[in-house]
């Protein structure tokens, strides 16, 4: 398996990469990559940002713990207005009851 490569640039006009520079350049030229490799994997074993899997299952677990009490309930529904006016389909089947009541009624 062939190694990753990467190329590295600092820039002497930035502060932070001054500091860098010198420190590297004291290093044994064999070394440099070593100590770059190095630390970056330092610096991702140390950034709480990488969660692994376990991780996020732990946290769903705390959530649920702390949740399980919590009741959540969906906003009352807005009342409905009340329809008064018959349809036209409504209002003759309506018609139509009344008058065989009517008939059952008399006869």
């Amino acid at each position: 398996m062939k190694p990753y490569r990467v190329s590295v640039r600092f820039y002497p006009d930035r502060v932070q990469e001054q500091r860098a520079i010198a420190y590297l350049k004291q290093l044994p030229e064999k070394k440099i990559n070593r100590f770059i490799v190095d630390a970056v994997t330092e610096k991702i074993v140390a950034s709480p940002v990488s969660l692994s899997a376990g991780d996020l299952s732990a946290i769903r677990e705390i959530v649920r713990y702390e949740l399980r009490n919590v009741t959540f309930a969906a906003p009352p529904e807005k009342p409905k207005p009340y329809i008064t006016e018959l349809t036209e389909e409504e209002n003759a089947a309506n018609q139509e009851s009344v008058l065989e009541d009517m008939d059952a009624f008399f006869s």
